[in-house]
């Protein structure tokens, strides 16, 4: 009986290590998706540019972007 008590201690430690390091892992991450750039503003002295990017789900976004800014951004985080 104390191994069976045992065994059933172990895997639930198991569970709730496993469930909190899921939950730490994918909620301190942003989500990032590749974008193409289709259109530039003006650039700061730093040479950050304002753009406008969109995904292929066809949605678009305002954002910033180290200039030189051209083609296809690997990822943009949000």
């Amino acid at each position: 009986m104390k191994i069976v008590a045992l065994a059933i201690g172990a895997s639930l430690g198991l569970i709730i290590t496993l469930a909190v390091h899921l939950l730490l892992t994918s909620s301190g991450q942003p989500a990032c998706q590749p974008v193409m750039v289709l259109a530039i503003g003006g650039c700061d002295g730093d040479g950050l540019c304002a753009v406008i990017v969109g995904n292929q789900q066809g949605q678009i976004k305002k954002d910033k972007l180290q200039y030189p800014v051209a083609g296809t951004v690997e990822e943009l985080c949000e």
